[in-house]
């Protein structure tokens, strides 16, 4: 089995590590603003009893901005749960007390039932209680500023990107980008070329290399809701009135259960999860979240790419590699399965060297539901087995 997506038996170290790790703490927050355009937040948190972390996310925007500060100490909370995971200690100690908490608790549950189950990970309880320092609320001073801007589309280098530019391309907005990795600027230099260049705001994310050592003395590591992540700082900008992403109907389907846990690699992509920002979001922004692909299943995103043939040779869907197909894991295999079903063997000889199908017949047998689901984003069984049943209409057909 890929190492990437074996189940690890690390109940063991996960008591140690809870022993000798009883609390992590979320201290504080620091916004430098350089001028209106650019902007550092810092992110800093304790591990008790003495593993400190500073976590950094670096803001270079073409839009003058205008900050949710409520929004910005709740990214800090989420972006907790990076550094939580080494050695999910028993307590989360919060600066202030939570008016959502069982929301929060949901969201750390479902956006961590992957990490539990690769882990082999089972508790019988709640595995953490948030303890505040103090019995008040967050209460920063109110922003009196409505948002500048109308609409900000959250872009990456995949599929999804390209279809959803697409289908904008009659409106105005402004993309994010956290940590490019090349494709998204190929892709929007296609869309600038066929209809103008969205200004774009820049994130660098920095994760404190503390904890990649940490990891590799033997700490806890596993998945993390990133989209969440970036439904946070999306809204922490404070400048747009609606935030778009990419998240198609086919997020919302779980692989197992685990501990009472539907675990979805997808969670913070799901209907679920868009449904409860939204509501937890009106609370203290005026922007609104949502997903332009929801009612889209993958097979439909797949179909209009097959009309869109000037991204095909430059999106990226892969994980593993950041500029290039790696053709060997499951999310390389699952796209050759959903566009082989639109293009000719020709048209597909532009994305892939060869057939993915023919190549790993045990991958897809784990997509289309004879196996266990991969742990990445992909579609659904039936939308699998029906682009299968497809492929092997076509080979037979040569």
């Amino acid at each position: 089995m890929d190492k990437r997506y074996e189940v690890l038996s690390r109940q063991a170290d996960f008591e140690r590590l809870r022993a000798e790790h009883p609390s992590i703490e979320y201290l504080g927050y620091g916004i430098e603003k350089r001028d209106d355009y650019h902007f550092r937040l810092e992110y800093r948190y304790l591990l008790a009893p003495d593993l400190h972390f500073i976590h950094y996310l670096d803001i270079n925007s073409e839009l003058a901005l205008n900050l949710n500060e409520t929004f910005v100490y709740y990214l800090g909370f989420l972006e907790l749960i990076s550094y939580y995971k080494l050695a999910c200690p028993a307590q989360i100690i919060l600066p202030y007390r939570l008016d959502n908490e069982d929301w929060w608790e949901k969201l750390y549950l479902n956006g961590l039932g992957e990490f539990f189950y690769r882990n082999g990970i089972s508790f019988t309880e709640t595995p953490f209680k948030f303890i505040p320092r103090t019995s008040a609320s967050f209460n920063p001073p109110k922003s009196s500023s409505a948002p500048s801007y109308p609409n900000l589309l959250l872009v990456s280098g995949g599929k999804d990107t390209c279809v959803s530019l697409e289908k904008l391309a009659a409106e105005e907005f402004a993309v994010l980008m956290v940590n490019p990795r090349g494709p998204e600027f190929k892709i929007l230099d296609i869309f600038a070329s066929k209809y103008y260049a969205p200004k774009r705001i820049l994130v660098k994310r920095t994760i404190d290399p503390h904890l990649l050592e940490l990891n590799n003395r033997g700490y806890l590591n596993g998945h993390t809701p990133f989209s969440a992540m970036l439904a946070f700082l999306s809204t922490a900008l404070g400048s747009f009135e609606k935030i778009i992403v990419s998240n198609e109907a086919s997020a919302s389907e779980a692989a197992l259960m685990h501990n009472g846990i539907a675990v979805n690699h997808q969670y913070s992509k799901s209907e679920h999860f868009e449904k409860d920002f939204q509501e937890f979001s009106k609370q203290y922004s005026s922007s609104y979240y949502y997903s332009i692909l929801r009612p889209f299943n993958e097979l439909q995103i797949c179909a209009s790419l097959s009309k869109l043939p000037e991204y095909w040779q430059v999106f990226i869907s892969c994980n593993i590699n950041s500029t290039s197909w790696c053709e060997a894991c499951p999310k390389c295999v699952f796209v050759y399965l959903m566009m082989q079903v639109y293009l000719s063997p020709e048209e597909m000889g532009k994305i892939f060297t060869r057939d993915l199908v023919l190549a790993y017949p045990e991958i897809v047998k784990d997509l289309i539901g004879e196996g266990t689901k991969p742990m990445e984003c992909i579609g659904t069984f039936a939308e699998c087995r029906e682009a299968y049943d497809k492929w092997r209409e076509n080979l037979r057909a040569i």
